[in-house]
């Protein structure tokens, strides 16, 4: 017997029926006039099918007619993709997925389904052996029920799930998973979604993908890509809602903050919204300000008397201050929006009162968001950098640029859009009804699917457009907290603790008047483990030094090397909509080193350890960056090239790896920078020792003996911009050659055809469509030059199709024809080897190609000469 509904349910899905009906009736025929007289030919383009417009309205209707009728509600109705599987995902669907596509395993469990893959089909595993009877709907337990005579793919043995648009969701909105797809899509809720989605062109509908793969846990990952980007997110899980979660797990706490209820329908869930709740930030923020004491070591240190403009919240105006001004930071992605921007012709006009509200219209959402934000937190200032730095003023956008580190640290907090792909996307939460619940449900059958969005932290601080961009890492590791604002939550994080909103709802106040948070979970508040957060943020060095208890070998090589490494790394896999501002967005960063270590930075290069970082590995094609002639970067600095670049002489992630022992050949560096020769102001790391107890070999000793002609630095002062001179020791590779095994580029002496070196050539860079090649490395106008020494081979130069370094296996001294170890005179010791790079002689001077290693041996019985190089 069917249920109806209650006189108050009735009334309240009838109050439903009538806003959709009249959010879609009331301006769908306005929408299709509109266009209809359209006299714009890109619109007329964009709307020509009629037809398939309709359509898509029709379906709108549909979903209104779903919201509101009792029978779909009650029964199970699955659209024509999503009807091909079977979505109810058995308790031990990870255990029985192993088994199944594990050869081994499925071998010893079920012998008769054969022993190679060939023979093996999961689906008949599924349906023709003990494992289906685990599933709810077999009918060994259920005879009442029975599987269809066409068989349904288990989602959690599907190699590939449904994907498409959300034009495809929005077409589908009878289908149970294509609700709760739509609900991970978007931060609105699905009314305000479908208001939005009503102005959109269908590229803009076609635009936003998705797609859907099991994961271990039980739960089927929803990803998600944004119009015009190629960055996919995870935007939530779908799983099924079990009596055991229910009871106890962090999916019962998600399910009470959504207040979702078992029952079929009077699903409001998809309707309700989650704004922000100013009472709880204040909460956080006054927390982290009276009981964080690192959390104001780097505001400390700033330069206080600093001027700067900011972004007066109530005046509506632009005003001059100091970093001494409490103020708020705000950190988004601009992506190509016009917006009102500051320059000389308007500044004067935008420092009147009430000047940003009479242009509110030309301020993108974003920064109208962060400044209501800031208003109703009862602060005045923010800080945006379009509007409070002069965007046509070259001389005061550099100095503003090189003086991040400081604006960011001096920040009270710093605000973060996660959400959307440009300055328009806005902050959810912020405007009334621009963010929905952290969940929503379905049935599915008699079983309940959950939809919630992503909030794993810190992972997801790392998983959107936000974090994928170059100018934005700095804004973020400069800052001493934030308010990360994603689709559906808000996630506060500083030095010691994060927490987040939608866990942490009632704000309760006391009778003497002051406020306190009651949350649903036991701690409201994370602490953030030292180790985390040193991985999280290198420059929190000061914070975790305490806790970690390093010793002060590690401690040293942490300011030599290992924290620029990291950030490197890290900002060199982000992209930048102008490849020319690939230095301009490191200045921050490198501010924030020198006020560590002291070091200065020539083309994003640390002096202190100058020699270690000219050793870098370019992940990418072998292109050099996109650049005008005046404005391109010397080869020898990872700036100059495309892609990710990295080091593969320690171990970047995780903890800190052993300092890296080297002694360099070159005594003493110049760069050319505005016109003039300077000296590279090196540090000598303090004395490492080997194995044998030996730091030098008897070469390197030798070496250091031999005297080295003097430099003319007024003539080398005209030579091109960035040119980096110095002596050094040159071997031509008409004496080598390369062979590529295995993914490996092999350097060889090529007339005893003897292994003697292993060298970092990416695939792009012997790709050919670069004039590149391992054969045409063997030319005369290639060389190697020799930079420093290290006692062992290094084991990372194997590189994976995207683009990463991975450990190579087998790779040592044994593997190259040259004896492991040689005698000096009075007893055996451990052959080193030489860093060289790879360069290509264009005259006077020469480009930097790769890094390589050779072994020393090897190395002492080639020709080789003393030659100045002018790496340009």
């Amino acid at each position: 017997m069917e249920r109806r509904y209650t006189s108050t349910e009735s009334l309240e899905l009838q109050k439903l029926q009538n806003n959709f009906a009249a959010l879609t009736k009331s301006r769908l025929p306005k929408v299709l006039e509109r266009l209809h007289h359209s006299k714009t030919p890109q619109d007329l383009h964009t709307f020509r099918q009629f037809v398939i417009r309709n359509k898509l309205f029709t379906r709108f209707e549909t979903l209104i007619e779903e919201l509101i009728e009792t029978k779909p509600l009650l029964t199970d109705q699955l659209c024509s993709v999503c009807e091909k599987y079977d979505w109810v995902i058995p308790t031990g669907a990870d255990d029985l997925r192993i088994n199944a596509l594990n050869p081994v395993a499925r071998f010893k469990s079920y012998p008769n389904l054969g022993e190679t893959s060939d023979e093996f089909d999961v689906w008949d595993f599924y349906y023709s052996t003990d494992v289906s009877k685990n599933h709810p709907g077999h009918p060994d337990r259920d005879p009442k029920t029975c599987f269809p005579d066409a068989k349904k793919n288990p989602v959690w043995l599907s190699k590939t799930l449904p994907s498409g648009s959300l034009f495809d969701l929005l077409t589908r909105p009878q289908c149970r998973i294509c609700v709760l797809v739509l609900h991970l899509l978007s931060p609105l809720p699905l009314k305000s979604l479908l208001s939005w989605a009503l102005d959109q062109p269908l590229s803009t509908l076609h635009g936003f993908q998705y797609t859907m793969q099991y994961q271990l846990g039980e739960e089927i990952l929803v990803r998600t890509r944004q119009p015009g980007t190629l960055i996919w997110q995870d935007a939530g899980t779908i799983e099924m809602m079990t009596e055991a979660k229910n009871e106890s797990g962090e999916l019962s706490v998600v399910w009470d903050c959504g207040k979702l209820s078992r029952k079929r329908f009077m699903n409001t869930s998809w309707i309700r919204t989650s704004d922000v709740n100013y009472k709880l930030i204040k909460h956080w923020l006054r927390r982290c300000n009276e009981e964080h004491e690192h959390c104001h070591v780097s505001r400390a240190q700033g330069q206080k008397n600093l001027k700067i403009r900011l972004i007066d919240v109530i005046d509506q105006c632009v005003v001059h201050g100091t970093l001494a001004n409490r103020f708020f930071a705000l950190s988004y992605v601009w992506g190509g929006v016009k917006r009102l921007r500051a320059t000389k012709d308007n500044i004067c006009a935008l420092e009147e009162k009430d000047a940003l509200r009479m242009r509110a219209s030309s301020i993108p959402r974003t920064v109208q968001d962060a400044m209501t934000l800031v208003a109703k937190l009862g602060y005045r200032y923010l800080w945006v950098d379009s509007l409070c730095i002069i965007q046509d003023n070259s001389t005061e956008k550099h100095d503003q640029i090189t003086l991040m580190h400081e604006i960011y640290s001096a920040a009270y907090a710093t605000i973060v859009q996660h959400s959307g792909c440009d300055a328009n996307s806005g902050l959810p939460g912020i405007r009334p009804g621009s963010r929905s619940l952290i969940a929503t449900k379905a049935h599915v059958g008699d079983s309940i699917m959950i939809a919630k969005a992503n909030y794993s932290t810190p992972r997801i601080l790392s998983n959107s457009i936000h974090s994928s961009r170059g100018w934005t890492l700095q804004e973020v590791l400069l800052s001493n907290r934030c308010l990360h604002f994603f689709n559906k939550h808000l996630t506060f994080v500083c030095g010691e603790e994060w927490a987040q909103d939608w866990n942490s709802q009632r704000v309760e106040e006391t009778p003497d008047g002051e406020e306190t948070i009651t949350s649903i979970l036991p701690d409201e508040f994370t602490p953030v483990p030292s180790r985390m957060l040193w991985q999280m943020n290198p420059l929190s060095l000061n914070r975790v030094v305490a806790d970690l208890k390093w010793n002060a070998k590690t401690l040293e090589w942490l300011l030599y090397f290992d924290i620029y490494g990291r950030i490197m790394t890290n900002y060199t896999a982000r992209q930048l909509s102008f490849e020319s501002d690939v230095l301009h967005a490191f200045y921050g960063l490198g501010g924030a080193i020198t006020r560590l270590n002291g070091a200065r930075f020539h083309f994003g290069l640390p002096s202190n350890s100058f020699d270690l970082a000219l050793l870098w590995t370019n992940l990418g094609p072998g292109k050099r960056r996109e650049a005008k002639k005046q404005q391109q970067y010397p080869t020898w600095t990872w700036a100059s090239w495309s892609d990710r670049s990295t080091y593969n002489l320690c171990d970047l992630s995780g903890d800190p790896s052993p300092p890296f022992v080297m002694n360099s050949y070159v005594r003493r560096f110049y760069v050319v920078e505005d016109g003039a020769s300077v000296e590279v102001s090196r540090c000598q790391l303090s004395d490492e020792q080997t194995k044998e107890g030996y730091r030098t070999t008897p070469y390197f000793e030798a070496r250091q003996c031999t005297p080295e002609p003097p430099v003319d630095l007024i003539k080398s002062s005209d030579w091109p911009e960035g040119c980096l001179h110095f002596w050094a020791e040159e071997c031509t590779m008409d004496q080598l050659c390369f062979y590529d095994y295995k993914s490996l580029a092999f350097l060889y002496e090529r007339t005893s055809n003897k292994q003697c070196g292993i060298f970092a050539l990416t695939p792009g860079t012997q790709d050919a469509e670069t004039e590149y090649s391992l054969l045409s490395f063997s030319d005369e106008k290639f060389s190697l030059i020799l930079m420093s020494e290290s006692p062992d081979v290094l084991p990372q130069w194997t590189f994976e199709t995207k683009g990463t370094l991975k450990k190579t296996g087998n790779v040592g001294m044994p593997d190259f024809y040259y004896d492991p170890f040689f005698h000096d005179g009075t007893r055996f010791r451990h052959a080193w080897m030489f860093n060289v790079l790879l360069v290509k002689r264009e005259g006077a001077f020469v480009e930097r190609v790769a890094f390589g290693q050779v072994h020393m041996l090897a190395w002492l019985t080639l020709k080789r000469r003393r030659r100045y190089i002018r790496m340009i």
